[in-house]
């Protein structure tokens, strides 16, 4: 069987066509829904900065009769009207004085990376949050110690 060269050139770029368009609405599809995730931590992050409880789960409520946080396991609701409150582990924060200087052993290793611990579960995923703002806010005091003593 013998094909037209114009047609197969013509069959060729369809198939092209075809195949950048799929590459294009997947790549839109998936900043669309990362863009989601970054708008919702950020939402939840503002949350946890709240220090008034009762406005905290106001916010919560709105969020959620909106539709923007779903609530699958009933956890989101129990907070909101106070049958099931949410809990989060706090750890002890110590706060460090200033040394002289700081040796090179004594300066914090990087903190690994959270995403992957994330999915999706506003619940879930505010108690993750809340874990790492604390631990962010002790190794900032940490830090601020450690740079008080070599500065003059």
């Amino acid at each position: 069987m013998k094909i037209d060269p114009q047609k197969a050139g013509l069959i060729a770029a369809f198939i092209g066509l075809v195949g950048t368009l799929s590459a294009s609405v997947l790549a839109q599809w998936g900043n669309t829904v990362l863009e989601d995730k970054r708008n919702r931590a950020e939402i939840l992050l503002d949350i946890i900065k709240t220090s008034d409880k009762k406005e905290a789960l106001q916010k919560l409520r709105i969020l959620k009769e909106a539709g923007l946080f779903p609530d699958k396991d009933g956890k989101l609701e129990g907070a909101i009207d106070g049958t099931d409150p949410l809990v989060f582990k706090a750890d002890q924060v110590d706060i460090p004085i200033a040394i002289p200087c700081i040796d090179a052993r004594d300066i914090p290793a990087k903190m690994p990376k959270i995403g992957h611990q994330l999915n999706g579960d506003a619940v879930h995923d505010t108690s993750v949050l809340a874990q790492r703002i604390l631990k962010l806010t002790s190794e900032n005091e940490k830090m601020r110690a450690l740079l008080a003593g070599c500065s003059k």
